[in-house]
């Protein structure tokens, strides 16, 4: 059987950094009893699997168990209905261009000057303020309308890795979750996904 691949791919605004940093791609499975210890491509017998694609430095890539983190998180999850599915997709766009807002220091229209330097800060960011970041989002996502609304640190189970700032906005049988880095530039990566066996959109 042919393996269905599904993709978790950056905002606009950190598709830029694609040009100066290296892309790290793992695809996964089905989540084995013990965390990889390496990025590799397995094959995949249930007919689907997940590309998890990284903009960042290969060189700083030191978080090689967040594809199965990815994986795993997604599997404990609630199925979503075509009619719930379409409703949080909905939500995931006003959530993440209001995320762009926030991240982007660009005035409009943007120029490709401005986006280079962005870029190039998300490589080399002079210094990261996780908590700032944590309020800043949280503060962004409830001015954009969004009432129930998680945001902190990673922890060690969270489809985020480490040292990002994961965020989870609920759209009722659904959830919009996505995570940024702790300095809070460049654009976040986010999916839409069911609720977890408690009900929650984060553990």
């Amino acid at each position: 059987m042919q393996a269905h691949a599904r993709v978790i791919v950056s905002s606009q605004a950190a598709l830029v950094g694609l040009a100066l940093a290296a892309l790290t791609l793992t695809a996964c499975g089905p989540p084995s009893s013990a965390p990889r210890t390496g990025s590799t491509a397995t094959p995949d017998t249930s007919g689907s699997a997940t590309l998890c694609v990284r903009a960042a430095p290969a060189a700083q890539d030191g978080d090689p168990t967040y594809c199965q983190r990815v994986v795993d998180d997604e599997l404990r999850r609630s199925k979503l209905t075509p009619r719930q599915r379409a409703e949080a997709e909905a939500a995931a766009e006003a959530v993440g261009a209001a995320i762009d807002r926030m991240t982007s220091d660009c005035p409009q229209p943007v120029t490709e000057e401005c986006m280079a330097k962005q870029a190039r800060q998300r490589l080399f960011p002079t210094a990261d303020n996780p908590e700032q970041t944590v309020d800043q989002t949280r503060e962004t996502l409830t001015a954009a309308g969004f009432t129930d609304v998680v945001v902190r640190p990673a922890g060690p189970a969270d489809p985020a890795p480490r040292h990002a700032i994961v965020y989870a906005v609920s759209t009722g049988a659904g959830c919009v979750v996505g995570h940024l880095g702790a300095s809070g530039r460049g654009g976040a990566q986010q999916q839409v996904l069911g609720v977890l066996p408690h009900g929650r959109c984060l553990a």
